[in-house]
């Protein structure tokens, strides 16, 4: 449930909170999209006592256990809780890409991890878990194994790899620390924006095409399930890298069909060869460039094209592998979102 944001007395910090047996949990990132969903789960949680909301702006739910704390990766974390924390959510991220600078995406999401790392180690802190990405591997026709080597080409995964490379060394240096990096195929779910966004909206339009073809593999995960993925991997204990998305990830196909299936859509989707899709889409990005604002880039036409298919059939055995089909989550997103569009 969303609860308007109610600002924080200056006192709320310096007083001393009453002693809870509940768990103690901080999300880095909790005001963005993930880590919204996140914080509605865990205030719905009888056995989570406080939760501290570690973010660069205020979080729009509250409620008493609710402690929104002003940090900025870009800098050394100096918060000191009044609670021994139980378990770290580390979700504050530079994410989308393209967007920022190459710099950008260094000095939050590794160097930014590390600078976590360094508060966490100072309050004994033992288990994390990471918010990464699909996108540590270079897309194209490649099914990735959790187990394979990164192998990113782009800042934004490179500085994901980097960060659970960090996560790795401090999960190691010391006995008792355990550490789940959750690696998401695309999320979607009310408040995401961004790529399903674009695709409702472009097939409600009539205007969008295949780049390429049908058959291109788009791992992703509604954000419920990634929500009780995430919360399900704080009880694994030591190192553990797991792939949100479905066991089998779709195609952009079937992905066209799930959502013309929910609205009852009839659409014959045309097929445009990559080279033609990003001969077209050059002028406008050079009017972007030029800083006449449009959504078509270079970089979100080959998005459509390469495959991004990372395995995640080891969330069967875990029993944390999503509960929601294709169609049923694009389905709950809709009424969550109702008499609006998915948004």
């Amino acid at each position: 449930m969303f609860i308007p944001f109610q600002p924080l007395r200056t006192s709320s910090l310096s007083k001393k909170a009453p002693t809870s047996v509940g768990r103690v949990v901080a999300i880095t990132g909790g005001s963005g999209f993930i880590g919204g969903h996140l914080l509605d789960a865990l205030i719905a949680d009888d056995t989570v006592s406080r939760i501290y909301v570690m973010d660069i702006a205020p979080t729009t739910r509250w409620c008493e256990k609710v402690t929104f704390v002003y940090t900025n990766l870009a800098r050394d974390v100096q918060f000191e809780p009044q609670q021994k924390i139980d378990v770290v959510y580390h979700l504050a991220a530079v994410s989308r890409e393209p967007g920022f600078e190459w710099n950008e995406y260094f000095d939050i999401n590794y160097e930014g991890t590390r600078r976590l790392l360094k508060w966490a180690s100072k309050l004994d802190i033992k288990n994390i878990v990471f918010t990464s990405t699909g996108m540590v591997f270079k897309a194209g026709p490649f099914h990735r194994a959790p187990s394979e080597v990164p192998s990113a080409d782009t800042a934004y995964g490179i500085s994901k790899a980097l960060a659970e490379e960090a996560l790795s060394g401090w999960q190691q240096s010391k006995r008792g620390r355990h550490v789940a990096v959750v690696r998401p195929g695309a999320v979607f779910g009310r408040g995401c924006g961004g790529n399903f966004v674009n695709l409702h909206r472009a097939l409600r339009l009539g205007t969008f095409a295949y780049i390429g073809g049908p058959d291109t593999v788009k791992s992703c995960i509604y954000v419920k399930d990634l929500v009780a993925l995430m919360r399900g991997a704080a009880e694994l204990k030591g190192w553990h890298v797991l792939h949100g998305t479905y066991p089998q990830a779709p195609t952009i196909g079937e992905i066209c069909n799930a959502f013309c299936k929910v609205f009852g859509w009839t659409r014959v989707i045309p097929t445009v060869p990559l080279n033609l899709a990003l001969r077209a889409a050059a002028p406008l990005q050079m009017l972007n460039e030029l800083g006449f604002s449009n959504p078509v880039h270079k970089r979100r036409v080959e998005k459509l094209h390469y495959s991004t298919d990372i395995d995640g059939s080891g969330l069967l055995e875990l029993n944390l592998a999503p509960t929601h089909s294709l169609v049923e989550a694009i389905q709950d997103w809709r009424d969550e979102c109702a008499p609006a569009d998915p948004h």
